[in-house]
């Protein structure tokens, strides 16, 4: 009697206890070394293994105005280094992979010089990138990417064109 009380006590203990959660399979860039975003006159560098990240801001100077477009001339490059948590780099981790790896799709066209985003991942032996071009304002193509924006935003001044 005992037997049989201790034999279906561990059995249901053996089922219970079973560890029966799937995990999910890895990403394809996990150990991700380097984000790059390159935005108009902006681009931006975030590395995995430093909490300090960077922005490079081209800036540029009207010399001569045309029918169409003017002609413009480099006059200062400013780097402005800003403080990220491994946690705050991680969320980007997510935001730039979902934005490469599932690419939004949208009808709107502005010229060429407006509303451009490269994103550049890498890691010790890949990359993975995606570009999109003549999108007006590149926050606005996805929520995805509208998160993005809203996301660095907070920490430091990007251009949503």
């Amino acid at each position: 009697m005992r037997k049989t009380i201790y034999l279906t006590l561990f059995i249901v203990l053996f089922i219970g206890c079973e560890n029966k959660t799937e995990k999910a399979p890895p990403r394809p860039i996990e150990i991700w070394s380097e984000i790059e975003m390159k935005v108009r006159h902006q681009e931006i560098h975030v590395y995995s293994f430093s909490d300090t990240a960077e922005l490079i801001q081209y800036n540029y100077k009207l010399i001569s105005e045309e029918a169409l477009m003017g002609e413009y001339k480099l006059e200062n490059i400013d780097t402005i280094e800003f403080y990220m948590t491994w946690t705050e780099r991680d969320s980007l981790f997510n935001y730039a992979f979902e934005a490469i790896s599932n690419p939004a799709q949208t009808n709107v066209n502005c010229t060429e010089y407006m509303g451009n985003l490269d994103l550049h991942m890498n890691n010790l032996n890949n990359s993975i990138s995606c570009k999109y071009r003549s999108v007006c304002k590149w926050p606005e193509v996805s929520t995805n990417l509208s998160d993005l924006y809203k996301f660095m935003k907070k920490r430091v001044d990007i251009s949503d064109n």
